[in-house]
């Protein structure tokens, strides 16, 4: 099951369904509860890698005029 949710989550992702994807992505950390990060792991932390990798690398701007690296600024779901 949990690579059916994966392979809805990669669509609703390349749609830009966020809302969607978000809702895929709490039903992937349901179903995992333990994170295996290694090669071939599990689909919750594959679906992280999706994300990371989609991540914006640089500096964040506030809207303040001042651009900063923050924690957690890559995250694309509130």
């Amino acid at each position: 099951m949990e690579e059916l949710i994966l392979a809805a989550f990669r669509r609703a992702d390349a749609e830009g369904r966020r809302d969607a994807a978000e809702h895929l992505m709490r039903a992937l950390e349901a179903l995992c509860p333990c994170l295996d990060v290694a090669p071939g792991g599990s689909a919750l932390a594959e679906a992280y890698r999706d994300l990371a990798r989609e991540a914006p690398a640089g500096p964040v701007d506030h809207g303040d005029g001042k651009a900063a690296r923050r924690r957690g600024a890559g995250k694309r779901f509130h």
